[in-house]
Parts: structure tokens; sequence; C-alpha cells
């Protein structure tokens, strides 16, 4: 590794914890009649709460399919409210959402289609730049690069040392926004665009 570029790679290095890898562990089989007492009512207490999450995971869904045509009239309505209580036989639980959605940059074609020109409003596009991986190995490229760096003139070879990755997201307030789009229209841009799941608190 050529020492200009190994000084500019420690210069700018961001240091990571690393964990231990875990062994192989002894078997304790002689504990005293507390401590394995104890052990199952923690191997007991975990599967009683698989079987709860199975449950909320059941309820969720029931609320969800009730709650969400109705948060969707209410937005086309243009009184959008992020949460509701919904009521109970005993009980009553809040229906929570997030300004937040899923999205891949794969889609922006299809995404733009649907948006128009309202595409510049509701999303954004973030740009990742990294260094090959085969730079960290090849001194020429890296004495290159560097001359690259103090000099301009040597013209764009961007690509031969760099990858890029680029993420589409929507911006700040599209939840609200989204039901500035005809009802077709929404139907079908939730297809690429999809909210963050609810949670019932």
């Amino acid at each position: 590794m050529s020492n200009a570029f190994a000084k500019a790679i420690k210069d700018t290095n961001k240091t990571t914890k690393t964990s231990a890898k875990k062994s192989t562990c002894p078997v304790i089989d002689d504990a005293p009649k507390d401590v394995r007492d104890a052990v199952d009512m923690v191997v007991a207490g975990k599967r009683e709460a698989k079987v709860a999450a199975a449950k909320v995971a059941k309820g969720e869904a029931v609320v969800f399919d009730h709650v969400k045509p109705i948060q969707d009239r209410d937005g086309f309505a243009h009184s959008h409210s992020k949460s509701y209580e919904v009521v109970g036989n005993e009980e009553t639980t809040k229906y929570v959402t997030q300004d937040r959605f899923t999205l891949t940059i794969d889609d922006e074609d299809n995404i733009r289609e649907l948006t128009g020109d309202k595409f510049d409003e509701d999303f954004e596009i973030d740009t990742t730049v990294t260094l090959k991986k085969d730079v960290f190995s090849d001194e020429a490229k890296q004495e290159k690069l560097m001359e690259l760096l103090t000099d301009p003139k040597l013209g764009n070879v961007f690509a031969e040392f760099f990858e890029t990755k680029s993420t589409l997201k929507t911006k700040k307030g599209f939840d609200t926004r989204q039901f500035g789009y005809k009802k077709d229209n929404l139907t079908d841009l939730r297809i690429f665009v999809k909210q963050y799941k609810a949670a019932l608190r």
C-alpha cells in the first residue's frame, strides 16, 4: 500500500468496536434447586411470550385492517391524522403511524410516472460514493488516485476508483401530502412506496 494512500486512510479512519466471538460453553448440570426452578421459569416465560406475541400480531392485523381505510378516508377529506384511539370491549389502544416509507431507487421511473410534477416535492435521491475494494490492494491505483486528488488535469477517472449507491426516499410530511394524489394513483403509488407498519400502543 502506498505511503500517501495509507496515511490518507489512517487520517480519515473511523474505529469500530468488535465483539468477542462466542466459544463453546461448559454445561452446569448440578445447580441448586432454586437455580433449576429459575431456569424452568425463564424458558416457560419465553415460550409464553412467543404465544402472546402471536396473539398480539393476529389482533394487530384485525385492528390495522379496520383503521387504515378510515385514516385514508380522513386523509382524502383533508383531515389526516397520524393516530387514532380504538376502543375495545374492556380496553383501549392507540393506532399510530409514522412519516416513514420504504422504497427503492429501482422503482424511480414508476414513481416518477405516477407522481408527475410532484416528484421533486415529495421525493429526494441520496447518493453514497465508496472507494472500490481493488484499489486497496493495487499500489499503482493508489498512487494514481493520490495524483488525481492533487492534480485535476488528469481528467475524469472517477469510475476507475469509486462505486456509487443511490437511495430514493420521501421528503418530510409525505404521509400527509400523499392524499393530494388521486385515489387510483395513490393505490398504485403504494405498490412502490410502502409506509412503515403502524403500531398499537
